[in-house]
């Protein structure tokens, strides 16, 4: 098998520097590709002589293809122009050692980016079930929380920790099992998590002990949270969203579940413990992950590189698996990487992470408000929480004019000229958003005390479920307008901290506001979103300079125009995928 002599050189040119090995382990760098043939343009039978050649030179040695991008990502030197899939290493090897793969994956049974649009249709709507249960599990849990105090004998503070506990699971299991699925197969993994799921489930439902729930908390969390990762990638399978509008309307359908899930699960909480009582939080959530377990024994595999491993192995061909390990590793470590040498990442993921902890400290803030100063009922404590929604709506016809007004004609005109859209162009929303965050933390602050009727601290939550889809929506694309290349990464990197960093928000606004009281408290969060205002200014004003100081932005200008306007086009999945 012959080696990419782009490279050689540079592995040979970065061997004299001291960061050489955590560079490439973390890091790497796609070749030079500027003369492949599988981006020249090429008609009839060139064409198709050109795309199996690009096949064929798949096969790289273990070092080559450990210095490349992971399969998990798009990755520009391997991208098949006929079917949208990355020209991913199957592992199939003939007796001559090259790499087996069907001349035309257009024409492939077993593609299932050509599979019936039902098939499809049916796939996609499991995902979408996924992602609501991963993500309902944590607000699911906030009416359990005063029957647990009594019951148990225990201080609210500790009461609070299992809600922690599942969104810090969600976190670490994104990071950590979600690769997995590039190895054993997308199907396989859910088989293997929501069995367990279901049990660690059953298991806090059946607790009698306060750490026990907090542990199977946990593990319920890190169990679902390769569902909401894996879940995109299964979409981005079975539909090219950048050109077919159903794919597009799932992927938006996708984001809108997620979102919708955060804020339906401390409605749907207290009407379960009220008329059920709190084991049946743990029931219902049991009772949903139960339903995606069965759903996932009809998934069919999706990801095309484990369907061609399949066959080689019932026909008998040999399978190549040696540097799984290795590649679990770097999908690992090079989102942490990203964020201590990127300039754009960490700030961007901070941003996101600290407008998804307002949401997680609403979880009782909004139950210390209520029931405390306006006697509400946990009932109707769960019924304030609708203005969110309210709010979450409107944002989105805002965000598609936006869209429609500043960023569509800027793409008519590059892909008229062959250039490309700035990425900046995107930050919008994110601009007006973070103005509107912080007077909605503001107007509840000091609006929600007595003497003041109920309604208008109820009605800052539209304004803040505006300000909330504003910057989910923008940030993201965002960032993936700058590393199409390694979108997994920044996906990965965006997850972790997001939910790591929300998970302690619960237990700080439980104690700030016992300390400081809920107006002062509020207060101080609403300081902490007013710190984060000029992140997507600066993003606007300073982006190029700013992304001309990383270490992978540089590979964004690998891919030939052409290719780089159909990675703007289908930005709107992406923002699907940093939902998890």
């Amino acid at each position: 098998m012959s080696t990419n002599p782009a490279l050689k050189n540079n592995a040979s040119a970065a061997g004299n520097e001291p960061s050489y090995q955590l560079r490439t382990f973390c890091r790497r760098e796609p070749p030079d590709i500027s003369s492949h043939p599988a981006f020249r343009q090429n008609t009839g039978v060139q064409q198709q002589q050109h795309l199996l050649q690009s096949n064929n030179n798949a096969g790289t040695t273990a070092e080559n293809r450990f210095s490349q991008p992971s399969s998990s990502e798009t990755e520009p030197d391997k991208l098949n122009p006929q079917n949208g899939h990355a020209g991913m290493d199957t592992g199939l090897k003939s007796a001559d050692g090259e790499i087996q793969q069907p001349a035309s994956a257009d024409t492939d049974p077993d593609n299932p980016r050509i599979w019936s649009k039902g098939k499809k249709v049916w796939i996609c709507l499991f995902v979408l079930l996924s992602g609501f249960v991963a993500t309902i599990g944590t607000p699911i849990y906030i009416a359990a929380i005063p029957p647990i105090t009594s019951l148990f004998h225990v201080a609210l503070l500790h009461a609070i920790v299992p809600a922690s506990t599942y969104a810090f699971g969600i976190g670490i299991g994104a990071l950590l099992l979600s690769s997995l699925s590039e190895f054993l197969g997308r199907p396989l993994v859910y088989r293997i998590t929501t069995p367990l799921c279901v049990l660690f489930t059953v298991i806090g439902g059946a607790s009698t002990t306060l750490p026990l729930i907090s542990v199977s908390r946990f593990l319920s969390g890190f169990l679902a949270g390769p569902w909401m990762t894996i879940g995109a990638g299964i979409m981005s399978d079975v539909f090219d969203v950048s050109l077919e509008r159903i794919g597009t309307a799932f992927a938006v359908g996708y984001v809108v579940v997620i979102i919708l899930a955060t804020q339906i699960g401390p409605i749907v909480s207290p009407v379960i413990e009220e008329e059920y009582g709190w084991r049946w939080t743990f029931w219902v959530d049991a009772l949903l992950v139960a339903l995606v377990m069965c759903g996932s024994y009809a998934l069919p595999e999706t990801f095309y590189p484990q369907i061609l491993r399949e066959k080689a192995r019932i026909s008998g061909k040999a399978v190549e698996r040696s540097r799984w390990a290795k590649e679990w590793m770097v999908f690992i470590g090079r989102p942490l990487h990203m964020m201590m040498v990127e300039p754009i990442i960490f700030p961007s993921s901070l941003l996101l992470a600290v407008t998804q902890s307002v949401v997680f400290s609403y979880y009782v803030s909004y139950a210390l408000l209520f029931e405390r100063i306006y006697s509400f009922t946990a009932y109707k404590v769960g019924l304030t929480f609708i203005p969110i929604v309210i709010g979450s709506l409107l944002a989105v016809p805002l965000i598609s004019f936006i869209d429609k007004r500043t960023y569509q004609p800027l793409r008519a005109i590059a892909v008229a000229n062959g250039t490309t859209v700035p990425p900046e162009k995107r930050l919008y929303p994110a601009m007006i958003g973070s103005f509107t965050l912080p007077v909605s933390l503001f107007w509840l602050a000091w609006s929600g005390k007595q003497g003041i009727h109920w309604a208008a601290p109820v009605a800052s939550g539209v304004l803040f479920g505006f300000s909330y889809v504003l910057n989910m929506l923008s940030l993201p694309i965002y960032t993936n307008d700058i590393y199409p290349a390694y979108s997994a990464s920044v996906l990965a990197a965006s997850t972790f901290t997001r939910f790591t960093v929300s998970a302690c928000f619960p237990l700080f606004t439980y104690q700030m506001i016992d300390s400081l009281g809920f107006s002062w408290a509020m207060t101080l969060l609403a300081f902490i979103t007013v710190a984060m205002i000029p992140v997507p200014w600066i993003f606007w004003r300073w982006g190029p300079r700013l992304r001309k100081m990383g270490k992978y932005e540089k590979h964004r200008d690998i891919l030939p125009t052409r290719k780089k306007v159909r990675f703007e086009a289908g930005t709107g999945f992406i923002f699907a995928c940093n939902f998890l």
